[in-house]
């Protein structure tokens, strides 16, 4: 069935190790390790998952393996594109808790921060109108965040940041994280959905935002 991976020791082999290889055992695990992540890291959404196909000599690291950040990414922006995705159509040029921007602005920020991010490690964002389609706009350039940050290699891409070296893991989960935490409280308070956010969401936010020290202000 897809989705399955088996890894075990191999009974009655007429082998030198008396029947037990456990070199075979260790590949089987091996195998199914990286089977497993490589299924975990495919798109969440309803369709079913094809079986994944993985290279058994690749690093572990290539064959699926998903950062803490990257899965915390995921984790967020699909609740983000949730959230614009329930933006009622007369509900665009409201105001957010943030004063000086509309649903419509707050959404096209946190889009444009997406592609900044992006830019820093040479990667252009995917061309869509933020203010013609949203819920397009947030998905394409979500997802070409994603990709980077699904790939261990591109993820340590480094590059001199605002406050020193570091790379667009690091990046992400110290600002895009926060940012996605704070704005999707702010785009759901302003739409009147569910503005409630994770116990350890909000540790995260406050440590960060202690963090920033006098620059947050």
């Amino acid at each position: 069935r897809p989705g399955t991976y088996v890894a075990g020791e191999m009974h009655d082999w007429d082998a030198p190790p008396g029947g037990y290889l456990l070199p075979a055992t260790y590949s089987t695990a091996v195998a199914a390790a990286r089977g497993a992540l490589a299924w975990l890291a495919q798109d969440p959404g309803g369709t079913p998952r094809p079986t994944p196909s993985v290279d058994a000599a690749a690093p572990l690291s290539q064959a699926g393996a998903m950062s803490e950040t990257a899965k915390r990414y995921r984790r967020l922006s699909t609740q983000f594109a949730e959230r614009i995705a329930a933006v009622p159509d007369s509900a665009w040029e409201d105001p957010t808790p943030c004063e000086e921007w509309t649903v419509r602005q707050l959404v096209r920020h946190v889009i444009d921060s997406q592609g900044i991010v992006l830019g820093l490690v040479d990667k252009q964002a995917p061309a869509v109108d933020a203010d013609a389609d949203p819920v397009a706009a947030w998905r394409a350039t979500s997802a070409a965040l994603q990709a980077e940050l699904d790939d261990p290699d591109r993820a340590a891409a480094s590059f001199e940041g605002f406050m020193g070296p570091t790379t667009l893991e690091a990046s992400v989960d110290r600002f895009v994280v926060l940012d996605l935490i704070a704005h999707g409280w702010d785009l759901a308070r302003a739409t009147g959905q569910d503005d409630r956010i994770a116990p350890d969401d909000l540790a995260r936010l406050d440590a960060g935002a202690r963090s920033f020290g006098d620059m947050a202000r």
